[in-house]
Parts: structure tokens; sequence; C-alpha cells
């Protein structure tokens, strides 16, 4: 995978090759950045991720993302189990729409999130286009909730400097998604 870097809000740069640089096994140093797995599932049960998963959805405030129409007609359900899904799957490693279209027919826990209904990858592709800056909340709020639950083992608090590195990986995950899309097309 390729390492890129984002601009954090004090103009500093979070290199985000650690994506795939494995587990935090050891208590982070100060201003050390959070190694996360590319697949969280080597830290947290996947009902676990899935859960707060969901809980990171219910601190959205949907009403700023959905018109009312779609709230009232019930579209607000459908929505966020793609969240869910798309979630999952980039906290997971998945990054393919179409290995996520695939893998949503068959896997149990994938099938659960999307209700039995798998997407098309054409429409995983949509919605993250259109909804990247909600899985990025998201995810960021997973990131933290692992990176939080990893670091309690060490006897480490979460720095407040982390917050930025997560979204950052958040974004970069993102990013792979859609570029493993164009590669695929």
């Amino acid at each position: 995978m390729h390492s890129s870097t984002c601009e954090q809000p004090a103009r500093r740069s979070c290199e985000l090759s650690t994506i795939t640089g494995g587990a935090l096994i050891e208590p982070l140093p100060p201003r050390e950045q959070p190694r996360l797995p590319t697949d969280l599932s080597h830290w947290v049960n996947p009902a676990l991720l899935r859960t707060w998963i969901e809980q990171e959805i219910e601190l959205l405030a949907w009403n700023d993302f959905l018109p009312a129409e779609h709230v009232k007609e019930g579209v607000a359900a459908r929505h966020r189990a793609m969240v869910c899904l798309l979630s999952f799957a980039y906290a997971t490693g998945l990054f393919s729409s179409q290995e996520l279209a695939e893998a949503s027919l068959s896997e149990p826990i994938l099938l659960a999130i999307c209700g039995g209904q798998p997407p098309f990858a054409r429409d995983v592709r949509t919605f993250r286009r259109r909804n990247r800056s909600i899985l990025e909340r998201v995810l960021t709020g997973v990131f933290r909730r692992a990176v939080i639950r990893q670091l309690a083992l060490f006897g480490n608090p979460l720095s407040s400097e982390i917050e930025p590195v997560l979204s950052c990986h958040a974004a970069e995950r993102i990013e792979t998604a859609r570029q493993i899309d164009i590669d695929d097309d």
C-alpha cells in the first residue's frame, strides 16, 4: 500500500503508511502515532466492532445528512445500514466495492448488517462518494475506541493530538477504497 500524507490543523502532516504497520504492542511514546492494524478485528471481536460502529452512527445528527422526506420515508434505515456496512468493511481492510458486494452475499456479519439485501458494487461506490464525511466521522470514532481500548491495556491515556491522526487514518482508508475501485474499472 502506498504512503501519503494528510494535512493537520496545525499545518503538521501525518505519515499514513502505518495503516499496514501492524498492531500497537507497547505504550506510545509522546507524539507517537497510533499504528492501527489494517483489519481491526485483530484487536476487537467483529461483533464488538459492529456495535461500536452502530453506536457511532447513533451519535450522528441524521437530520443534518438526510432531507426530511427521506427520514420520513424510511430511507434513513437503509442509509444507516450502508454507513455501517462500509464502515465495517473499511475497518476490517475490505476496500474493493466489488469484493464487498460479493462478500455481502455470503459473510454472515455483512449479510446481517445489510439486512439480507446486499448492495451492488456501483451502489457502494456511489454511496461512498456521496457520504464520505459521514464515513470519516464514524471510522474516526471507531478508531478512537479501538486505540483507547489498546492504550488502556498499557495504562496510557489518549492524547488530544491523536484525534487528527485517527481522522487521517479514516480518510486514508476511504481514499484507498476509491483508488482500488478506480484500478478495478
